[in-house]
């Protein structure tokens, strides 16, 4: 879940932040490394996330995989190794991402929780920080092409404008995926169906 992201994130920063002069900095981030490899790895392979869904919807959900993403970068940042490179979880979310996007091109599945005002607004950071953290991958490319065909949404759709200044790069390629992908995919763990006729943006779009 989402706090437990926030427990990785928080812990696992603060003990490689503190490492040099905190005598139990390396208990610390040694812990935390233990629990992603041992929770996140099996969500992503076994588990509900092995599909890419954030099995909290798409309000919750991205934030949990976002702050994910943030430790793995964290960890790179620090010791040199790269998550990125030795796992798919950062594919898997971009792959299940594309099918969620509803042919209007900002709105999302609505189940799960969302708080606040709207439902179903998709937030444009999680696709920009995927194209960030993907470049030089097809999936990131995926998402480079997704971010910059995103329509603005009536309303709720937010832009954090620090993770545009670190992620964001206009002249990465760009690849559209309706051109190659299929119109459906079955998500594994979730056990989710989504079917569409067409790629365009008049498409009828379903669920299961």
């Amino acid at each position: 879940s989402n706090y437990f992201g926030g427990h990785i994130l928080g812990f696992g920063l603060a003990g490689y932040a503190t490492e040099a002069d905190n005598p139990r900095g390396t208990e610390i981030t040694t812990y935390i490394k233990g629990l992603f490899d041992t929770y996140v790895s099996d969500s992503f392979t076994n588990g509900g996330f092995a599909g890419g869904y954030p099995v909290e919807s798409y309000n919750y959900g991205p934030n949990h995989f976002v702050r994910l993403m943030y430790y793995m970068l964290g960890v790179k940042s620090a010791t040199g190794g790269d998550i990125f490179a030795t796992t798919d979880y950062a594919q898997k979310m971009a792959r299940n991402l594309l099918y969620n996007l509803k042919p209007n091109r900002w709105q999302v599945t609505d189940e799960g929780d969302f708080s606040g005002d709207y439902t179903g607004v998709l937030n444009p950071t999680f696709p920009m920080i995927l194209s960030g953290v993907l470049a030089g991958k097809q999936e990131g490319a995926w998402m480079q092409f997704f971010y910059n065909n995103m329509v603005p949404a009536p309303a709720g759709q937010t832009l954090d404008p620090f993770a545009r200044f670190w992620f964001w790069d206009a002249s990465r390629p760009a690849t559209d995926y309706r051109q190659t992908e299929a119109t459906w995919y079955h998500s594994l763990g979730d056990e989710h169906m989504y079917r569409r006729n067409t790629w365009q943006d008049d498409a009828v779009w379903t669920s299961i």
